[in-house]
Parts: C-alpha cells; structure tokens; sequence
C-alpha cells in the first residue's frame, strides 16, 4: 500500500537536519539556571549540579528508535553530551557540515544571550560525541569551545559571519549524505537534492507499480501524512516562519523497481 509505505518511511522528512536539531535541544536543556555574575568555580559547580539532575532523566529520546542522549556531563571545560544514533541516522550525519562556523553560528543564534556570555565567561565549551547505536561504534565529534563561541559571536555581532539559512543548511548536508539509505523492507530512499526552492525526496520501491492505479485519494492521504509528519517536527515548526517566508517546498517522489515515477507529492 503506497500511504502504508510512506507512513513507515515518514522518518526522512527531517533526516538532513537532525544534527543541528540535537545541538539545539542540547542547548536549551543546559542554558539558563546558573546564569549570573559568580565566581567561575560557582558557575562551574551550579552547572555540575545542573547536568546532574539532567542526568537522572537520560536517556533522553530525541527520535524514537534513532537518536538517544544517553550521558551528559561536564568534562574540563566542555558540557559533553554523548549520543546514540541509528544506523540510518548516522549515514546521512556529516562532522565537516556540523563543525562548519555557519552551523556552530545557528547553535549560538539558538542560544539566550545570558547564557553564551556565561558560558564564554567561564571558560566552557560544548562538545557532542556521537555513537552508531546497534554496534557501539564512534561515530563522530563536534565541539566547540569558549574560545570558538566567543570568536563566532564576536563575528556575527560585526556581521561578517552569518548562520546559515534552512535552505542552506539542508543543501550542505545533502551534498554530504551517501545514497541509497534502506528505509524498510523493499523502501530505499534513492536519492535526496534541493532545486531551487525545493526539497526534494526520491524513493524507490522493489517492486513495479502501475502509476494508473494510485488515485488522487491516495495522493491526498500521503500529502494530509507527509503535513502531520512535518508539523510534528520540533526543528520544522520552530523555523516554520522561515520555511514560510522564503517559500520552501517538501517533494516526494516515488518509483518502482523499473525506475518509473508514479507518484509525486508536493
């Protein structure tokens, strides 16, 4: 069943951008409590009590049966949060896209204020380590201490270093990502790319499929689908005046095991 499959596949729609979407949730979940003008071993004690009750939560779930935070804790002068993710997840996750001054630059943007003088004040960095859940493997590393963040405000506030846009973003890492990625049992997400001012998604299925009988009734299901799935997405809605403004566009293509399309939902 062509709804049945997306629905089971619905998990790419925001693929490209989970790595700066952990970053943030990161971020918000460390940012404000201790805030104030303390001595930095103050600061750096209030922070450890901090993590610690956050520790008592983990492991946090970001995506159910993909992204875990399963530690957290402050390491010399790094906040580390260590990270599980799938194997599905981690192809399509870039250390080069992730460590760029432009990414790091959205993680400060999505910061208080209060909180990245704080953190610059006392010497402390954040650093995200990154495991491949069904192996243990190391996956990657992303950091950015004091030092940076304050070089990185310091260029945005004088304008010369700029966060980049949603669209930019998404096009960096699908330049980065490694097709074809499994999605389910006869499912591949075969290719991903940004055409002007939309993303576009292409899925193949191992199987041949007569365009003629997917009906217009299962194009507006998939479509009322592919909706509740990206308004579910917290990165999604918390750029969604962005995706608005500039007009950016979600595409998903299907084809069959013969490479012809036969259904397309924008």
């Amino acid at each position: 069943d062509f709804c049945i499959s997306f629905k089971n596949s619905i998990i790419m729609k925001n693929l490209f951008q989970l790595t700066i979407a952990l970053l943030m949730v990161a971020v918000s979940i460390c940012s404000c409590d201790f805030i104030g003008k303390k001595a930095k071993e103050e600061v750096r004690d209030e922070l450890k009590d901090e993590l610690a009750n956050l520790s008592q939560d983990l492991p946090i779930v970001l995506l159910e049966g993909h992204m875990t935070i399963t530690d957290v804790d402050l390491e010399g002068d790094f906040v580390v949060f260590t990270c599980e993710v799938s194997e599905v997840i981690s192809m399509s996750m870039s250390e080069e896209v992730a460590s760029s001054d432009e990414n790091l630059a959205r993680v400060i943007d999505g910061m208080d204020e209060d909180a990245v003088e704080t953190f610059i004040d006392n010497g402390v960095g954040l650093k995200y380590v990154y495991y491949v859940q069904e192996t243990g493997d190391y996956l990657m590393e992303v950091s950015m201490s004091a030092t940076k963040m304050k070089s990185l405000r310091n260029k945005m506030n004088t304008h010369t270093l700029q966060p980049k846009t949603f669209l930019e973003q998404t096009k960096a890492e699908v330049a980065a990502m490694k097709f074809p990625i499994p999605m389910e049992d006869g499912v591949w997400l075969e290719n991903a790319y940004v055409e002007g001012r939309d993303i576009c998604y292409v899925y193949s299925m191992e199987y041949e499929v007569d365009p003629s009988s997917i009906t217009q009734a299962d194009l507006q299901r998939t479509k009322a689908l592919c909706i509740e799935g990206l308004r579910g997405q917290t990165l999604i809605s918390s750029r969604k005046d962005e995706i608005k403004k500039e007009r950016i566009n979600y595409v998903y293509i299907y084809r069959d095991s013969r490479g012809v399309e036969f259904a397309r939902v924008k």
